[in-house]
């Protein structure tokens, strides 16, 4: 697996009016930010979350993967828990997702 400089940090910060999000690696220092982004983006309307840029939803994104590993962890669990005849997950899907969470923990599924 590549050396990310991990842990990473995601930051959300106000400069004035302006909110804006950093990723910084383990020493702290900037990876990407939209503070300087030349595109400034904020919704004026519900509608425009469709148009969200690319680096402003993989923030997003990136705030609530932890919250969605969680929830496929909890959907593992519970179905490994049950009889196989009783199970929503056929075997295969459930490797997929452990496969997944392995990868996410960064180890061999």
């Amino acid at each position: 697996m590549p050396d990310l400089h991990i842990p990473w940090t995601l930051h959300f910060d106000r400069d004035g009016t302006e909110d804006y999000g950093t990723i910084r690696d383990a020493d702290g220092k900037d990876i990407v930010s939209t503070q300087n982004c030349q595109t400034c983006w904020l919704p004026e309307s519900p509608d425009d979350y469709l148009e969200m840029p690319d680096l402003v939803y993989q923030l997003r994104l990136m705030s609530v993967a932890p919250k969605l590993l969680d929830a496929l962890r909890i959907v593992v669990e519970m179905e490994y828990d049950r009889d196989e005849e009783s199970r929503n997950f056929d075997a295969e899907r459930l490797e997929f997702f452990a496969s997944l969470i392995a990868e996410a923990e960064w180890r061999e599924p």
